[in-house]
């Protein structure tokens, strides 16, 4: 039989296509997301509420010293019958207003602490340290106020009570006494308002608001 009468062989099929790709796929690179850097104002703004707290709260411990030292003296000093007021102004004028001695270093201690308290956890950045320091800026600035009217009425008692027993030279010029304690108020009530009223405007800014809002 030759050749031509053979039956033709069919060519062997193409293998089927496979069903993925057999090339990694190309994945879009994801952008990094850029790292936003934390802003330093509540690590200064806090390290400096803890200076002046830490200041409030040592001279608030010694305005209590001061206090009990004055009326452990009045007491002594009464009970051995001795004349105060004729030679010790000083201490009548100044015990006259113990009350208040106490009552304003107990206030002023307090405040200190919530301020200390509301620093520390402003440096972690807490949500509740801004009402919290504004009430204490609000409340620090009225009881400053009311402080210095009433050392400016001590101071000028007791300055009265020192001119009145100058002795034989005649009672001391009141006006220039007066204008330097006027003057010693006015730095006064700056220096102690500087902080809260900073605070107050601080807070005040929609830059500051919206980043606190993020807060925890």
């Amino acid at each position: 039989m030759s050749d031509t009468n053979r039956d033709p062989v069919p060519p062997t099929p193409p293998p089927p296509p496979p069903a993925y790709s057999t090339a990694p796929p190309v994945c879009a690179a994801m952008p990094y997301a850029a790292k936003t850097q934390e802003s330093n104002w509540p690590k200064v703004i806090g390290i400096i509420a803890i200076v002046v707290a830490a200041v409030g709260i040592v001279g608030g411990a010694c305005g209590l010293v001061s206090w009990l030292g004055m009326s452990a003296m009045q007491v002594s000093m009464s009970s051995s019958g001795q004349v105060v007021k004729a030679n010790m102004p000083v201490i009548t004028e100044m015990g006259k207003w113990r009350g208040y001695t106490f009552l304003a270093g107990a206030v002023s201690f307090i405040l200190q602490i919530v301020l200390l308290v509301s620093a520390i956890y402003l440096i972690r950045r807490r949500r509740w340290t801004i009402p919290a320091l504004r009430i204490w800026a609000c409340l620090y600035i009225f009881f400053s106020l009311i402080g210095t009217i009433i050392s400016y009425h001590m101071q000028k008692e007791l300055y009265q009570q020192l001119a009145s027993g100058a002795g034989p030279q005649g009672p001391l010029p009141m006006a220039a006494p007066q204008a330097l304690i006027g003057l010693g108020m006015l730095f006064g009530i700056l220096w102690a308002c500087a902080l809260p009223v900073f605070v107050l405007i601080w807070f005040s800014r929609q830059k500051i608001k919206a980043e606190t809002a993020t807060w925890v």
